[in-house]
């Protein structure tokens, strides 16, 4: 008798660590502005002038949006101190750098008004547990829903983690 032939990958699979940069804090602004600014620009680029960096850094430093930032994280966290384990990040901030995210609390939900991924990241799993994690911090707060204005290109991913499309966003340059 044989045993069967199957393979099975034991190789950890890397955790992620995401953290709210104060609002009205130049020290941690100012620490990690350097980082996520090439993403806000590419985010701006594609807005066709809806957004600016300035307009982003100016919102996040007056509190009117919220940013989190998204590290890997090779060492297992125990639930509970997923803060600490970012304010470690914080100490070399471009270390483990995955992404961002900016969300803005509305009169009825939580919205992810910006997110950006570096690009090797992208096609992996590191959306889907940032996604995971900011709908469970929209939970926490309260919220009845959490929209996303993104790229069409994630439609088919949203509707399969039980998003509902309800508007599309147009511009055009006059």
């Amino acid at each position: 008798m044989s045993l069967p032939n199957t393979v099975v990958d034991i190789t950890p699979k890397p955790q992620i660590v995401v953290g709210l940069i104060p609002c009205q804090n130049r020290y941690y602004l100012d620490l990690v502005w350097p980082i996520i600014r090439p993403g806000v620009q590419e985010l701006a680029n594609m807005s066709l002038g809806e957004i600016s960096d300035f307009k982003i850094w100016s919102e996040i430093y007056g509190g009117s949006l919220q940013l989190y930032l998204i590290y890997t994280n090779s060492i297992p966290i125990k639930a509970g101190v997923n803060q600490e384990a970012f304010i470690e990040k914080l100490k070399t901030p471009d270390k483990d750098f995955v992404g961002f995210y900016v969300i803005q609390l509305l009169q009825t939900s939580v919205h992810v008004y910006l997110a950006w991924v570096q690009p090797e990241y992208r096609q992996s799993q590191m959306i889907s547990r940032a996604g995971e994690f900011v709908e469970e911090q929209a939970k926490n707060m309260g919220a009845p829903y959490l929209s996303v204005a993104t790229h069409p290109m994630f439609s088919d991913a949203l509707i399969k983690r039980g998003y509902t499309p309800t508007t599309h966003n147009f511009r055009k340059k006059l």
